[in-house]
C-alpha cells in the first residue's frame, strides 16, 4: 500500500539513493554499537542501518508508517520501531556513548528536536541530521554573526554544516535545499546554570541589531565590569562574553 506523505507530519522522504549512501559514509558506525532513526518515514535509509546489525531503534509518530515499517523490517531482529512522537520520548533511558541518532527531521519541529537533544541529559556518540539549509546555519558553530541556537549549540557541544542536499532528491519535493548536519555534545558536567544562561541569551537577542549594553540594562547589571566592547552587538560576542555576562548575573542574585 502506497502511503501518501503528510503535509501536516513535515514529510519529504529523501529518494535518492546517492545521498542517502553518502550519507552513510559520514556517520562514524565503526564505533557505534546502536542506533536511533527519527522519523524513519517509509525506511529509505532505514534498510541500509538495517544491514549494520547494529541495534535499532526507529521513532515514527504516523501511525501507517509505523506498521508498514514493522511489516517491512519484520525479518530483522536487531530492529525495533515505536509508535512516539520524539518530542515527547524520555531519550535518557537509550543514553549510551556507542550510540549514533540520524534523522531527517520536519522542518516544522527541527529545532524543537535539536534543542530536547541538546539540554537533556541525553547521551550518545554523535547525531548525523537533515534539516532546512536556513536552520542548519542558525545552529552551526561560528566565529562571527552569533545567534541565540549557535550559542546554545556551543555551550552543549558544537554542530558542523557536512554537505547540502537539493530539493529534487526528495518526494515531495520541498521548496528549500536541505543540509545535512553533525552534532556532537560534550557529555561532562557544566559548572554553569543552563537555564540561567538561557534566560540571558533570550534577553540580550530581543533586539538583536541593538548594542549588548541594551541587553545589559534589562538584567541591570553594571556597565564598567565586562572586558568586552559594551557597544558591540550580541552577535559580534563570543561564547566566553555570554559566560562572563552569566557570572555577573548570579553574583548579583
Amino acid at each position: 500500500m502506497k502511503i501518501k506523505p503528510k503535509k501536516s507530519l513535515g514529510q519529504n522522504f529523501l529518494r535518492d539513493n546517492t545521498f542517502i549512501e553518502k550519507i552513510l559514509t559520514c556517520a562514524n558506525l565503526s564505533n557505534a554499537a546502536e542506533i536511533i532513526e527519527i522519523g524513519p518515514g517509509d525506511g529509505a535509509l532505514t534498510k541500509y542501518l538495517a544491514n549494520t546489525n547494529k541495534k535499532f531503534r526507529g521513532f515514527e509518530i504516523d501511525n501507517q508508517l509505523h506498521s508498514k515499517l514493522n511489516t517491512k523490517f519484520s525479518d530483522y531482529k536487531n530492529m525495533e520501531f515505536i509508535n512516539a512522537d520524539i518530542l515527547e520520548v524520555d531519550l535518557r533511558k537509550f543514553s549510551s556513548e556507542s550510540l549514533i541518532v540520524f534523522g531527517n527531521l520536519p522542518y516544522n519541529i527541527s529545532s524543537q528536536i535539536i534543542l530536547k537533544i541538546l539540554e537533556e541529559d541525553f547521551v550518545f556518540l554523535e547525531c548525523i541530521f537533515l534539516v532546512q539549509k536556513e536552520m542548519a546555519e542558525r545552529f552551526i558553530s561560528k566565529k562571527v554573526k552569533q545567534n541565540k541556537l549557535s550559542l546554545i549549540a556551543e555551550y552543549f557541544g558544537s554542530i558542523h554544516g557536512i554537505f547540502d542536499i537539493p530539493p529534487e532528491a526528495f518526494h515531495p519535493k520541498p521548496k528549500v535545499t536541505s543540509t545535512l548536519i553533525r552534532l556532537f555534545k560534550n557529555n561532562k558536567d557544566r559548572e554553569l546554570n543552563y537555564l540561567n544562561f538561557k534566560m540571558i541569551l533570550t534577553k540580550c537577542f530581543a533586539n538583536p541589531r541593538k548594542k549588548i549594553k541594551a541587553g545589559l540594562k534589562t538584567l541591570n547589571l553594571e556597565m564598567d565590569s565586562f572586558s568586552f566592547d559594551i557597544n558591540k552587538r550580541p552577535e559580534e560576542l563570543v561564547l566566553d562574553d555570554f559566560f562572563e555576562i552569566l557570572r555577573a548575573y548570579e553574583q548579583q542574585i
